[in-house]
Formats: structure tokens, C-alpha cells, sequence
């Protein structure tokens, strides 16, 4: 669990108002207002903000001084925190004066459109060493996104240190330094949190599920905890090798995936977990084992199967979060936020509304992250959402971020590259997302039944060298997205402008954001759009 209480204390340390001089005498006052102590970041936060600056003329001594006074105000840390992301945007460089620029006179009252602005990191595939996952969160905090989806395990690796089951990195992890360890997690889990971000660990079950599992025939108590480990010809045995896949009729994977759970909710938040959930291949569930234990349990198809496993992996994830109540840190979680709530993928699980409900994997304690079509496009979309289910929007042909480099399985995949324009105009209503309906969550009430979107990293052809250029500036056009929820289009030449500017800021920080357009474009304005892409923005309307 992260130490809430430092970030506490630094809270406590941040003075409610700075005061600095410009070179030219310039007073600029900085007052901060937090009104709730409340430092747990969860789909529920208040995230918004205030934002004002006032210029004022002081006369002292017969001398005339330039005050700028800003004030941001917030129910919480992290809508406070946001209105600073916004102030840095409203600060500019200009060359010709050698000095930094501001508005004078600033109104903005401001808040998020969804609750759940995500991406997601793959780093089972392709190791991603803790300094490039802390440069992506910085490049999170700086678009205002707030969850980051953590895909730790799958059958290529496992490099999650437990503490419970050192066998899982001896066996799945590809070297002894590409591991991470507790105490790197909970320190990357609080470097999150400062920055407005929660992580949302996945440990991918059953399929995904390969090396790392290999270690129970070795001994005398855990038997067989995964099938299909590597095998060849892997076409019909897993989506992509290499394969695996856990053996639901073992009970000790149940057990260890308890003991994975409890060491993961050790060093991550309690509120949500990710337990994967895609991809099952049945041809590799067709073992004698197996077909012995669904006699016996009277589970009469694979899908039932599927869900058995779903719904015993689960009562492990609670037992797994009560286990974690003696410490400290507990108290800043409310009851009522106990169990966590899961998300799993979109499958052929949730495909079968009745085979859900009937193995109580009900609607208002599940999350279904939605990746393969939007509601116009699938029936089994439109009939969750008919079925009241939360879902977080990560459709593959409109957010993925790793497609359009070519296929890395030898055969051809109509896979395009979605460019930022496809994202910033993904609007979730249009592609059959009600955004509007409210549903019951038996953790968090009433809650929008489309909590947000998330942009997928996998890293297949992705690594810490590259992986900057694939997130942005494609991540900042999808932050807009989730952020603001635009009625305008991507080609308004105000969205250029801002994008742009966007793009220096982050490279001034440090990101290394791709590049869009030449440079003369930011400088030059809108000569760089033909005509027949300008869309102009609909007149602003004054409050």
C-alpha cells in the first residue's frame, strides 16, 4: 500500500500562497485552496478546479509596480493540481522581450467530461524500465489524464517480484535485472499519485498466462498450474505466442494466484484491479485433467468453465484485499470500497450475459474494459450496455497506439495507424456510447455507465527507446478527448495551434514527443492548413 501519510505531510508543507518577482518588478502572487483533505484518487474524485489571474497597478513611493495575482481553488489535491497544469499552459517565452508571458486577466472554471482518462503499458512483452514508466506518468500529469494501466504479467514474462512466490520472476522474468521489485512499484505507485494519477496494476488471467507459471510439476504440492507453456504450433493454443494458459481444475491456482493478489495489493491501491480475462483458447483447456474436473463440478461447456475460473479467481481477490486491512494506510480507503472492483476485457465471456449473471459476475460489481468494436459495431457491445455494465472505451480500431508498424507474427494484419486526428474525433456518442446513462456500482453508487476511455501501449514492437514517440502527441489529442469531450473537430486550426503548443511544452520538460508539423507552423499560424481541412470552431458563447 502507498504511504498516504507523507503525501499528507507534503501536502501540509505547501504554503497556500507564493510570492516570487519578475526581473522587471513584477509582484506575481500564487494562493492555492484546497478544501478537502481527501488524498485517495478514484473515479469519484472532484478533479475540478478554478482558475483566476488579476493584474493590478500599485503605486508605492511615487513608484508604479505591476502586482498578478493568481488563485487556484479546488475540492481536492488533484483539481488544484490540474489548475497548475493549466497555468503552465497560459505561460509563454517570448524571444523578442527575453521574458516569460501571461494573460493578464483569466476566468476558468473547469472540470473533467470523464472520470477515467486512461493509457495503458505493456510491459511484459518488452521491459520497461522505471525511469521511462515515471517519464510517461510526467507526460500523463501534463495532459490531465489520470490512470495509468499497469498489463504486468503475460505469457511472454512475468516481472512483478513476489514476495509470497519468488518462482514466478526465477521462472518468467527475462533477466535478473529486468524485475521489479516491491519497493520500485510503491515508489512508482506514490510518484503516480502526487501527479494526479492512480496505477491499475493487471495480472492477466487465465490465458496470457505462460512463463512464469511453469514451476509446479517441480514440486511435490502444486502440480500443473499452466497448460500449453511454449508449445508449437501455437495458432489454435493462444492468440500470440508464446502460449499458456492456467488450469482451472488445479486449486492451487487459485491459491497462487491469492498469494499474487495479496503481494500485489501490498504496494498498489485496493479500489480497482485489472484480472485480465481475454483471449481464452478452449484447444488448450482439452485435456483429460480437465475434462475429468468439469464432470465432476457438472460444468457443461468451456464458457461456463470460463466463467467457474472468473468467479473463483475473484472470491481470491477478495480474500486477498481483507488480508490487507491491518495496514496503516487502510483507513484512507472507505468500506465501502471494499472488495475492489474488477475489470476484465472485453471476451467471449462477456458475450453471455446469462452465463455472467448466473456465476455472479454482475453488473454493478465489474468494470468491462470494451476492445474489440464500439456498439454500432457489436451486438455483444450493445447488449453489455443494454445489461447495465460500467465500461472503460478502448476499442482496437480507434485507440490503439502500437498498430500501423507492421505485422511481427510473418502474415499480414489490416492493422492501421490511428493518427492523432482519428482520437482527438473519437467522440463516444456517435460511435453508440451513451455517456450520459447513469448505473448502480455497489462500491460507488451511481456512476456514469461509460466511466471514460483508455489508449492502449502493447509492446510488442514497442520499448523504452520508442515508446515516447507512439504515446504522444497522440495522447495529448486523446486527453483532450476524455478531458473536455470536444464538439469540435481535430482540423479547426485552434486545435492545431494548441497541440502544437502543447508539443513544445512537453519537449521543454523533457518528453520526447513526435513531431507533427514543421516548426514555422506554431510560429506562422494557420498557413500550414489547406482550406478544404479547416472545420472553424463554433463561436465561443459568454457566461
Amino acid at each position: 500500500m502507498l504511504n498516504i501519510n507523507r503525501l499528507i505531510f507534503v501536502l501540509k508543507l505547501v504554503p497556500s500562497e507564493y510570492k516570487t518577482k519578475s526581473s522587471n518588478d513584477t509582484v506575481i502572487y500564487v494562493n492555492l485552496q484546497i478544501k478537502s483533505p481527501d488524498v485517495i484518487l478514484t473515479i469519484t474524485t472532484n478533479e475540478s478546479y478554478t482558475l483566476r489571474i488579476k493584474r493590478h497597478i500599485n503605486s508605492i513611493g511615487g513608484k508604479k509596480q505591476t502586482v498578478l495575482k493568481v488563485f487556484i481553488s479546488g475540492r481536492t489535491f488533484f483539481g488544484v493540481r490540474h489548475g497548475l497544469e493549466t497555468l503552465s499552459q497560459l505561460i509563454v517565452f517570448d524571444d523578442s522581450v527575453n521574458a516569460l508571458q501571461t494573460l493578464s486577466s483569466v476566468m476558468i472554471n473547469d472540470k473533467p467530461a470523464f472520470a477515467y482518462r486512461g493509457l495503458m503499458i505493456d510491459s511484459a512483452r518488452n521491459f520497461i524500465p522505471i525511469g521511462s514508466l515515471e517519464r510517461m506518468i510526467d507526460g500523463m500529469s501534463y495532459n490531465k489524464l489520470n490512470m495509468l494501466h499497469w498489463h504486468l504479467s503475460d505469457s511472454n514474462s512475468f516481472p512483478f517480484f513476489s514476495r509470497t512466490y519468488p518462482q514466478m520472476t526465477h521462472y518468467g522474468a527475462y533477466s535478473k535485472k529486468e524485475i521489479y521489485t516491491p519497493n520500485q512499484v510503491r515508489n512508482l505507485v506514490e510518484y503516480a499519485l502526487v501527479r494526479g494519477i492512480k496505477i491499475i496494476p493487471e495480472l492477466d488471467a487465465p490465458a496470457h498466462a505462460g512463463n512464469g507459471w511453469q514451476w509446479g510439476p517441480e514440486t511435490e504440492v502444486y502440480g500443473q498450474l499452466a497448460f500449453c507453456i511454449n508449445e508449437e504450433p501455437w495458432n489454435t493454443l493462444c492468440g500470440q505466442p508464446p502460449c499458456g494458459q492456467l488450469n482451472p481444475a488445479n486449486p492451487k491456482v487459485y491459491e497462487v494466484l491469492g498469494g499474487l493478489y495479496r503481494d500485489m495489493f501490498s504496494v498498489f491501491d485496493l479500489d480497482l484491479f485489472h484480472m485480465g480475462g481475454d483471449e481464452v483458447m478452449f484447444e488448450c483447456w482439452k485435456k483429460l485433467e480437465i475434462e475429468n474436473f468439469m464432470e465432476e463440478k457438472n460444468i457443461t461447456n468451456f464458457i461456463n468453465l470460463r466463467a467457474y475460473f472468473q468467479a473463483t479467481a475473484y472470491e481470491k481477490l477478495k480474500e486477498a484485499s481483507r488480508n490487507i486491512k491491518s495496514k496503516s494506510s487502510q483507513k484512507y480507503f472507505s468500506k465501502s470500497n471494499f472488495p475492489p472492483i474488477p475489470i476484465i476485457w472485453s471476451s467471449d465471456l462477456t458475450n453471455h450475459i446469462k452465463t455472467l449473471v448466473d456465476n455472479g459476475i454482475n453488473s454493478t460489481d465489474y468494470f468491462i474494459q470494451v476492445w474489440e468494436g464500439t456498439p454500432l459495431e457489436s451486438e455483444e457491445v450493445q447488449n453489455l450496455i443494454d445489461s447495465n455494465y460500467t465500461l472503460i472505451v478502448s476499442n482496437m480500431g480507434k485507440v490503439y497506439l502500437d498498430l500501423g508498424s507492421g505485422s511481427w507474427l510473418g502474415k499480414n494484419h489490416d492493422l492501421r495507424y490511428i493518427n492523432w486526428q482519428s482520437l482527438y474525433d473519437f467522440n463516444f456518442d456517435v460511435n453508440g456510447y451513451n455517456t450520459s446513462k447513469i448505473v448502480e456500482n455497489s462500491r460507488f453508487g451511481r456512476i456514469p455507465q461509460i466511466l471514460g476511455g483508455e489508449a492502449p501501449l502493447w509492446t510488442e514492437k514497442v520499448n523504452e527507446m520508442t515508446m515516447d514517440s507512439k504515446l504522444w502527441p497522440r495522447g495529448s489529442a486523446f486527453a483532450e478527448r476524455l478531458w473536455t469531450n470536444p464538439t469540435v473537430k481535430s482540423s479547426s486550426p485552434i486545435v492545431y495551434s494548441r497541440l502544437l503548443r502543447q508539443n513544445e511544452l512537453m519537449k521543454m520538460r523533457g518528453i520526447r514527443v513526435d513531431t507533427r508539423q514543421p516548426k514555422s507552423c506554431l510560429l506562422i499560424g494557420t498557413v500550414c492548413l489547406n482550406d478544404f481541412d479547416v472545420n472553424p470552431s463554433p463561436p465561443i458563447e459568454e457566461s
